[in-house]
């Protein structure tokens, strides 16, 4: 299994996918401003495909931050660092 060992569902999944959506939007809302203040064309994106493809990238994301949150603990109690615990698990 490997990687996939550290994806898990939870409040991480849902809040990586907003927050990638919210950064997305961000983005593209202060390069409308920077084009606006230099009296340019805005920017020209199909949000109708970024939004929703970011907040998928930001579930992927949020799963695997998930997962490590969720083995954190036993990490903790096993005395080993995050990092190399991660690791071990990650191999298999």
């Amino acid at each position: 299994m490997g990687v996939l060992q550290l994806f898990s569902i939870g409040f991480l999944t849902l809040a990586g996918g907003l927050a990638l959506v919210a950064l997305y939007y961000a983005g593209y809302l202060l390069r409308s401003f920077a084009a606006w203040t230099r009296k340019e064309d805005g920017p020209t994106d199909r949000l109708g495909f970024f939004i929703p493809f970011s907040f998928v990238v930001g579930l992927v994301a949020g799963s695997f931050a998930q997962g490590v949150y969720d083995v954190k603990p036993a990490c903790e109690a096993a005395g080993q660092p995050l990092i190399l615990c991660i690791t071990s698990i990650a191999q298999g």
